[in-house]
């Protein structure tokens, strides 16, 4: 009788060790896979946003029994407030997450976290490790790096982000590079002492209150959001 799939074991590759790269060795590694993740650049990253980790991603890290880890380096969203952008009322509508939650963080403490639970599950993570070839026809699949190392494995996940040098590798017939939409996000640090000097805003700056997004009502970012948070519960 051939073995079932929960008792096959696999040699995996992922290539970037940012966030994603490193939860899925962490999933992985727990599950008993032998995982290396090659990275790039010399270490992990200091630098980047404050993404928002929206329920469905904290219940697979609660799966994987990192839950109470993202709560400690996080601040817990409970609902999103829907503010019109232009006048000075309140919000016009709140979508509560129900019985889950997301988590409002930074990126190098979420790549961190994974990184040290990555490391605990038994996965290697490889720095300064430039992916430059693969053969993804060959049994196993062959990787090579720019300091001459080759790799075989049963399995290559490719996590190193929207400029990914390992997609347009694999579909060279393809258009793999990252296209511009209408919309622009731009992050800011707003001291809290003046956010709490504003009457409008201060009683959502609570611990534990809100994240807020303030676009026109009748925009298609508006309606893109209303779909993709009609989702959550899902």
């Amino acid at each position: 009788m051939a073995p079932s799939v929960e008792h096959l074991k696999f040699q995996i590759l992922i290539v970037g060790a940012g966030p994603v790269g490193l939860t899925a060795a962490a999933a992985l590694s727990q599950d008993g896979h032998s995982v290396t993740v090659l990275e790039r650049h010399p270490d992990l990253q200091t630098q980047g946003g404050t993404p928002t980790v929206q329920p469905a991603a904290a219940r697979a890290y609660t799966h994987i029994g990192l839950g109470a880890a993202l709560a400690a380096i996080s601040i817990t969203g409970h609902g999103l407030y829907s503010w019109p952008y232009k006048d000075s009322f309140g919000p016009i509508g709140v979508l509560s997450y129900g019985n889950v939650k997301a988590f409002m963080t930074e990126r190098p403490a979420v790549q961190r976290m994974a990184y040290d639970a990555s490391t605990a599950a038994g996965a290697t993570v490889l720095f300064n490790c430039q992916v430059i070839g693969l053969d993804q026809n060959a049994l196993p699949v062959r990787l090579w790096t720019a300091d001459g190392q080759e790799y075989t494995t049963d399995l290559i996940i490719t996590a190193d982000g929207i400029r990914s040098k390992i997609r347009p590798i694999i579909y060279p017939d393809r258009a793999v590079e990252p296209v511009p939409t209408p919309e622009c996000i731009f992050q800011s640090q707003v001291p809290l002492h003046i956010l709490k000097s504003d009457d409008r805003v201060a009683p959502y700056l609570e611990p534990n209150t809100t994240h807020g997004t303030l676009v026109p009502a009748s925009s298609p970012f508006a309606e893109r959001q209303r779909k993709v948070t009609s989702q959550w519960h899902q």
